[in-house]
């Protein structure tokens, strides 16, 4: 009767197993087939200009295509930021510049998808944004984490810029406040007139904040472990040295910086040179 009931048990393991292994299969294949669509669609979009859905019943249509070439990565650019388009690609957020056009183009996907790249970008990476009839290269100029309330990012300029937003931290599970944004722009060096106020390149190697971090991150650390024993989430000390890595590689976000110092203080200074 034991071995009954364990082999009853063993059969049950493996046709669940199976069943999860079956839908793994089917969504990679839906995947893959929605890449190829897509691909498609975008190329004949191309050859006349017209709106092409990938599918018959698809509310969303390809228009651009962005390549990072040192990172090997292309992405399709999509029509509208909602969740099915950031299923498939990045999705252009409706209101903003269109993709290759004149001023802010924003730029929408999901940290652990379509834009999951972003974590390894660099200042100075060039990004090919390739449209019909037009292909534009621009340069990562600033990396941000913002809260989700802070508009800023994605109001009109009038300058050509191209705006990437995904959620932040990467590889977090849980909804969150915070977006990990990478500003871009379109030939920085042929620029004669000063940027608006709502965008400046930041320097934080020279800022009140990065030199709080850097004389006290060590000892904040520290403390913070022999406190806890296990000290602050990996994300926040990783932010941390990689924000103290050649002096700009990365922004540190405001969250982490108030848990680190109880005071807004240096960090309200140092926005006051860059996002206003």
């Amino acid at each position: 009767m034991r071995m009954r009931g364990l082999l009853f048990l063993g059969v049950l393991f493996v046709a669940a197993g199976g069943a999860l292994l079956g839908d793994w299969v089917w969504m990679a294949a839906k995947a893959r087939l929605a890449e190829v669509l897509i691909t498609e669609a975008f190329a004949a979009h191309l050859a006349d200009g017209r709106v092409h859905p990938p599918w018959s019943w698809a509310d969303l249509s390809p228009t651009a295509e962005l390549q990072c070439e040192r990172l090997g990565v292309t992405r399709h650019v999509l029509s509208g930021g909602s969740g099915s388009s950031m299923a498939f690609g990045l999705g252009h957020l409706d209101g903003t510049a269109l993709p290759n056009g004149e001023g802010n183009c924003v730029l929408v996907g999901h940290r652990d998808g379509q834009c999951a790249f972003l974590r390894d970008l660099r200042l100075g990476d060039r990004l090919t944004l390739r449209t019909r009839g037009d292909e534009r290269t621009f340069v990562v100029m600033d990396q941000i984490v913002v809260s989700e309330r802070n508009l800023e990012v994605i109001e009109p300029n009038s300058r050509s810029l191209l705006t990437l937003i995904t959620c932040y931290p990467f590889g977090g599970l849980r909804t969150t406040p915070w977006r990990y944004v990478v500003v871009c722009e379109r030939d920085p060096g042929a620029a004669t007139d000063p940027l608006p106020r709502t965008y400046r390149r930041r320097e934080p190697e020279r800022s009140v904040l990065h030199s709080v971090v850097r004389e006290h991150l060590e000892t904040f650390l520290s403390q913070a472990r022999a406190q806890g024993g296990e000290g602050y989430p990996y994300f926040i000390e990783g932010e941390f040295r990689r924000y103290l890595e050649g002096g700009c590689v990365r922004a540190v976000s405001g969250a982490a910086y108030r848990s680190a110092t109880g005071s807004d203080d240096a960090l309200n200074r140092d926005r006051g040179s860059s996002w206003g």
